[in-house]
C-alpha cells in the first residue's frame, strides 16, 4: 500500500549472465554431480526475476563475482577430471566452494540493496516456516505493515538520491528498534514489514507504536537540509481463521488502509478497537 505510484528508487537490473547448463555439463563431465544444487538456485534467481526487477549496479557486480567464483572453482576441477591421481581431497574443495559461492548467492537474492534488510523473498522464507510452527505448536505470531507517508512528495521534492537516504535511514531505525527475534524486511517501494514471534493484542501496539515513534523522531541529514518523514502501520495477529501467511499480511495491509485514511502517523491494528489500536500517544 502506498500514497500513489511512484517512480522506483532503485536501477533496473539483470542477472550476470552466468550460463547454469554449461555449469552443470561441466560437473557432470568432471565427476562432480552438482546438478540438483544448481539447478535449484537457478530456480531461486529466476524467482527473485520475478518478483524483484530493481537493483543496484553493485549488487549485480557482487552477483558477476559470484559467477566468477564458479568459473574459476569449475576450471580447477577440469584440471583435475580425466587424470589417474584425481584426489578426492581436491574435488571435495572444488565442492565447497561451489557450494560456498552458492550460499552467498542465495544470501544475495535474498537481501535488499538499497536499505540492507531482507527483501520479499527473503521474508517469505522465515515468514512460511514461522506460520507453520504456529499452526503446529500454537507459537503467538503477528505482522506489521508500515508505509512512509508521503513518500512520493519526497522524491518530488529533493529527488530520488534522497528518497534513497530516507528509506536506508528508516530502515536502520526500525531494525534498531525490534528485538533480535523479530524480522524486518523491506517489502517494496517505500514499504517496509515486520514478523513478530510470541507477542499478544497489547505486544503488537506495543511494538507497533515503538516503531512509529522510532521514525517520527528521526532527523535525516541530506545535502544542506533535515528530512522528517513518518509512517503508518497496520498490524494483525495470526489466527485459527488464517490458511496461511498471506492471509495475515493481507489483513495487516487492510488495517494498514485505515492508519492512512485515519489521517496517518498512526497505528491501527486489525480486530482491536479504532481508539485503541490507532493512538498515536
Amino acid at each position: 500500500m502506498s500514497d500513489s505510484k511512484s517512480k522506483s528508487n532503485d536501477a533496473d537490473w539483470g542477472f550476470a549472465g552466468f550460463d547454469f547448463a554449461k555449469l552443470i555439463e561441466s560437473c557432470q563431465i568432471s565427476g562432480v554431480d552438482m546438478t540438483a544444487l544448481i539447478d535449484t538456485e537457478k530456480k531461486n534467481i529466476d524467482a527473485l526475476m520475478e518478483v524483484n526487477r530493481s537493483a543496484y549496479d553493485g549488487w549485480r557486480n557482487l552477483m558477476a563475482q559470484q559467477a566468477e567464483v564458479f568459473q574459476e572453482t569449475m576450471k580447477a576441477i577440469a584440471a583435475e577430471a580425466g587424470g589417474e591421481s584425481v584426489a578426492g581431497r581436491r574435488t571435495e574443495i572444488a565442492r565447497e566452494g561451489l557450494e560456498k559461492a552458492l550460499a552467498n548467492m542465495r544470501q544475495l537474492a535474498e537481501t535488499d540493496p538499497l536499505s540492507g534488510l531482507l527483501n520479499r523473498r527473503g521474508f517469505a522464507l522465515l515468514a512460511d516456516e514461522a506460520f507453520g510452527l504456529h499452526r503446529r505448536h500454537g507459537h503467538s505470531l503477528a505482522v506489521l505493515l508500515l508505509d512512509i507517508d508521503f513518500f512520493k512528495a519526497v522524491n518530488d521534492t529533493h529527488g530520488h538520491a534522497a528518497g534513497d537516504v530516507v528509506i536506508q535511514a528508516i530502515g536502520t531505525a526500525l531494525n534498531g528498534a525490534l528485538r533480535a527475534t523479530d524480522k524486518i524486511a523491506r517489502f517494496g517501494g517505500e514499504e517496509f514489514i515486520v514478523l513478530i514471534h510470541e507477542v499478544d493484542e497489547s505486544g503488537i501496539i506495543t511494538v507497533a507504536q515503538n516503531l512509529r515513534r522510532a521514525v517520527e523522531a528521526l532527523a535525516i541529514p541530506y545535502q544542506d537540509r533535515t528530512l522528517s518523514v513518518t509512517v503508518s502501520v497496520g498490524g494483525a495477529l495470526a489466527g485459527p481463521e488464517d490458511r496461511d501467511i498471506q492471509d495475515v499480511i493481507e489483513r495487516a495491509d487492510d488495517a494498514l488502509y485505515k492508519a492512512k485514511a485515519a489521517g496517518r502517523n498512526r497505528v491501527t491494528i486489525d480486530g482491536l478497537q479504532i481508539q485503541l489500536a490507532s493512538a498515536v500517544a
